[in-house]
């Protein structure tokens, strides 16, 4: 099991994040994280076709929710999946548990890389 930091992860995250046209800022969760209930049901991988019908539910409350989900049940994170490249790291998987990592200001996670 590969761990990386939080930090060198950060310098390659975006901020804001963007799901499917919803933009999620660090300010947003913050402000909103204590307004939104947790969501435990997964975002769907982009060629589901569930993601593509129910567009509409994936709002920035319902991405904090996620969010808030992981930072309440840490044991839930699993790994994230990276992809290395020259000199970037791309979130293929995990970007709503590594952010719940960023405001648990926990110090690293556990990673696998995603083989392109």
């Amino acid at each position: 099991m590969d761990k990386i930091t939080i930090k060198e992860l950060q310098n390659h995250f975006p901020n804001p994040i963007t799901w499917d046209n919803v933009t999620v800022s660090m300010e947003d969760i913050l402000n909103r994280i204590d307004k939104v209930k947790e969501i435990i049901e997964p975002f769907p991988f982009q060629w589901d076709i569930k993601r593509i019908e129910d567009e509409k539910l994936y709002t920035k409350d319902w991405h904090i929710g996620r969010i808030k989900y992981f930072i309440n049940n840490p044991d839930k994170i699993e790994l994230l999946e990276l992809i290395f490249e020259k000199d970037k790291i791309r979130f293929y998987d995990g970007c709503h548990r590594f952010l719940a990592h960023v405001i648990r200001n926990d110090k690293e996670c556990c990673y696998k890389k995603h083989l392109v």
